[in-house]
């Protein structure tokens, strides 16, 4: 039997920066937004260019009744009373540049620490990470910050969980959920349903994975129907997700 899993939901909406480049920063750094926290120096990388302004400056740093849209009590509310089994993991608290270059141990483990506190708030106890960007970095401190697994994003792939000598277990993604201009729908129907069969004949993992502002096309026309196969095919393979995957891996090998 092979296993598929499907990133229902990455982690609790915390504040994301991941727009941060097109932000206009008219202040100089400022410590009183999350004093708490160590924070990234600037740089600059293929995906975000920080080089003045406080990382955190468009953080309103106030509560779900002031700015909404900063916050999700009812969606994390929603997804623990679903019918439907999911997971809650971490992306770390303000979407950084995880690799060693950019972020520093101390800022890693603040930001992560900071995700398992509110985490722990509602009762939950975060085990699967996703780095943001693909910018993967830091992998040694995970284990001890108390996660089971980890996704890795080097290569689009059909394979199988790498353990680490720590005991932390590394998942390949096989491809996002995305609209590819050039497709037709029902070309990426197809195309979807394939990695799906192939996976099945090869016995290896297909990890999908998505944003959650991906093309309201896509979650209307091809995810439906790309989930209705995963659903037909339950004979044959085992939907899951990143923690249980893992907890039967330690398990079993």
């Amino acid at each position: 039997m092979e296993f598929l899993q499907i990133n229902k939901i990455k982690g609790i909406r915390f504040p994301m920066k991941s727009y941060l480049s097109k932000l206009s920063f008219e202040f100089g750094r400022n410590p009183t937004a999350h004093p708490e926290l160590k924070k990234l120096e600037y740089f600059e990388s293929p995906y975000w260019k920080f080089d003045h302004g406080d990382w955190f400056e468009a953080d309103p740093c106030t509560n779900v009744d002031k700015d909404p849209e900063w916050y999700a009590p009812d969606l994390v509310k929603n997804i623990k009373n679903s019918t439907t089994k999911h997971e809650f993991g971490c992306h770390t608290f303000s979407h950084i540049d995880c690799r060693e270059s950019v972020c520093t141990p101390e800022v890693f483990k603040s930001e992560l620490n900071e995700c398992r506190k509110h985490a722990k708030l509602n009762n939950l106890d975060l085990k699967s990470f996703v780095y943001p960007g693909h910018t993967i970095g830091n992998i040694d401190y995970l284990k001890d910050l108390g996660f089971s697994s980890y996704r890795s994003n080097f290569i689009n792939t059909l394979g199988l969980p790498v353990k680490r000598k720590d005991g932390l277990w590394e998942h390949k993604s096989t491809v996002e959920f995305d609209i590819r201009p050039n497709w037709s729908m029902e070309y990426h129907i197809y195309r979807y349903k394939k990695l799906i069969d192939r996976a099945i004949k090869s016995n290896t993992t297909c990890h999908f994975w998505f944003h959650p502002s991906f093309s309201n096309q896509f979650l209307t026309e091809i995810m439906p129907e790309v989930l209705k196969y995963i659903d037909s095919k339950r004979s044959d393979i085992w939907v899951t997700t990143m923690k249980e995957y893992t907890e039967w891996l330690n398990e079993n090998c």
